[in-house]
C-alpha cells in the first residue's frame, strides 16, 4: 500500500560510525511500529533524490550519525511540509561532527515539540509511538486480536490468530 510515512534507515551510520548505530533496537522498533502504521524505509540517497516530496511523516527510530546534507534535507522537510518524529532516547547528529538535529533545526527557526497534538510540520520528540493515521474500524469477529491501519485508498487489517489479512476500499 502507498503510505505517507517513512522510517529513516541510517546507512552511513551503520557503515561509517558503528558505535552510533545498533541494529538491536532498530529492528524490534520497526516491528513494533508496524502495529501502529504502515511505512516505507528510506535512506540518505533517497532523500537527496527528493523522496520526501511524497511523504507527510519521517520517523527517526534510534540514535544515529547522518551526513550533514541529509540532516539539512530533514530540517527543510520539517520546516516546509512534513513532520519529523524522533524518539526521546535517540541522539541524532552530523556524521563526523557534533551538530545535532535539534541544534540545526533551532538555528533555522524550525518548530521543536513534544506536543501530543502535532500540527502539520515540525520536529516532534515522542516517548510512545504517535498514531500517525487513525486506526480503522472493520467489523470484529468476537474478541480476535486485530491490527488495523488506514492507508491512502484502503484499510488493511491483520488477524494474527488466522494469519490472515483483510483489505477493503476506504470510504472517501
Amino acid at each position: 500500500p502507498e503510505t505517507p510515512i517513512a522510517v529513516f534507515y541510517p546507512l552511513e551510520s551503520e557503515m561509517l560510525s558503528p558505535a552510533a548505530f545498533s541494529m538491536r533496537p532498530f529492528i524490534p522498533r520497526c516491528a513494533e511500529f508496524r502495529k501502529v502504521a504502515d511505512y516505507d524505509i528510506c535512506d540518505s540517497f533517497m532523500i537527496a533524490d527528493g523522496y520526501l516530496q511524497s511523504k507527510k511523516d519521517l520517523i527517526l527510530m534510534i540514535g544515529m550519525k547522518i551526513p550533514e546534507e541529509t540532516l539539512q534535507h530533514i530540517v527543510d522537510f520539517a520546516k516546509q511540509r512534513g513532520r519529523v518524529w524522533v524518539r526521546n532516547d535517540a541522539q541524532i547528529s552530523v556524521l563526523h561532527g557534533d551538530t545535532t538535529l535539534d541544534e540545526l533545526a533551532r538555528r533555522q527557526g524550525c518548530k521543536l515539540s513534544s506536543d501530543s497534538q502535532p500540527v502539520s510540520k515540525g520536529i516532534y520528540h515522542f516517548e510512545k509511538w504517535p498514531r500517525l493515521e487513525p486506526f480503522a474500524s472493520l467489523p470484529a469477529n468476537g474478541n480476535e486480536e486485530r491490527y488495523q491501519t488506514v492507508h491512502q485508498n484502503h484499510i488493511s487489517c491483520y488477524i494474527p490468530k488466522r494469519l490472515d489479512f483483510e483489505i477493503r476500499k476506504r470510504a472517501k
